[in-house]
């Protein structure tokens, strides 16, 4: 066995914030602040050919605006704008995932990235039912990108590039209806339309991803449980869909669009001797044992890959059974 690189980071974080509320009606909330973030970075390389050094992002005033109306007991509408930073990653998918002379070079330059997020929704009680609809919109300046040269088998560095703006609009509905005394059903819907909105120059060679896909960012995702809670009783049975996902920045390969499934049912007993809150719990994960892939860009994303050369993709677990025996002393 040998190891291809190895580096060690450290990382320290200062922030500081002030925030407040004030009512300017008896329905009507308005909150509001700034922060004021620093995460500096120091790396060290121990093994290969990538980077080592120190790197700071930092910004003075990134306010905060929120305001909450209270239509009635079971209504409430919300909104906010804010403003956000990202500090830079340690790891492959940071500026230290290069080699040496081309974190010196670019460096310098570098921007940490920043967005600007509004988001505008209800919230609602109703007798049974409950839940919450919103619908946002984040704009994403100097987005980074670690671009894969090669196998991760390989282990060589990799090429840090900013691909400049990212635009993310979506909508979010949550909704739980308790239809009987024991039962309550769960569902949320996501629809999320992220996309580059800049191309970029990797060595001197255009690379065209302006309204392309933002990689590992499916565009619909869907979650439903039944649930079960009777005395002693219980049990969970769901299930969650995940939409197709992108690893290439050119949007020419990706991985399908997947369900799984998951069970759970339980035992709730009385005290055992010094023992209190014990329970008796059977898990099934992927009931259905199905066959897909997890994380994917583990080593990071490349620009293209139709044919998965470069693709570092990994299966999700098969089925599995859990018995868990929990208590309290």
């Amino acid at each position: 066995m040998s190891t291809g690189f190895q580096q060690d980071f450290t990382t320290t974080t200062t922030q500081y914030y002030v925030q407040d509320a004030f009512a300017l009606q008896d329905r009507l909330t308005l909150s509001a602040g700034f922060k004021s973030p620093k995460v500096h970075i120091d790396a060290a390389n121990r093994v290969g050919s990538r980077a080592q050094g120190a790197i700071t992002a930092e910004k003075s005033f990134l306010p905060q605006v929120g305001l909450n109306y209270k239509a009635s007991d079971g209504l409430e509408a919300f909104a906010s704008v804010s403003r956000n930073m990202r500090a830079y990653q340690p790891g492959v998918s940071g500026p230290f995932s290069q080699t040496q002379q081309a974190f010196d070079l670019g460096t310098p330059n570098l921007k940490p990235e920043t967005s600007t997020t509004a988001d505008l929704g209800v919230r609602f009680r109703q007798d049974a039912l409950q839940g919450s609809v919103a619908v946002y919109r984040a704009d994403f300046k100097d987005r980074q990108m670690s671009v894969a040269a090669c196998a991760g088998i390989v282990g060589c560095p990799s090429t840090f590039v900013n691909v400049g703006k990212v635009e993310t609009k979506g909508l979010e509905a949550i909704a739980v209806w308790k239809f009987a005394r024991e039962l309550a059903w769960f569902n949320s819907f996501t629809w999320n339309d992220s996309r580059y909105k800049s191309n970029y120059t990797d060595n001197g060679t255009l690379v065209r991803i302006d309204g392309k896909q933002v990689t590992d960012t499916p565009r619909t995702m869907f979650a439903t449980e039944l649930a079960y809670e009777g005395g002693a009783w219980f049990a969970r049975l769901g299930g969650k869909y995940t939409g197709k996902r992108y690893y290439t920045y050119t949007n020419d390969a990706g991985v399908p669009s997947f369900w799984l499934a998951n069970l759970s049912a339980g035992w709730r007993m009385k005290p055992f001797g010094m023992l209190k809150d014990l329970s008796l719990q059977a898990n099934v994960s992927n009931l259905f044992d199905k066959k897909y892939l997890s994380t994917i860009g583990s080593n990071g994303f490349v620009t293209s890959d139709p044919n998965g050369t470069f693709a570092t993709l990994l299966a999700g677990a098969p089925r599995q059974f859990f018995i868990t025996l929990n208590g309290k002393l």
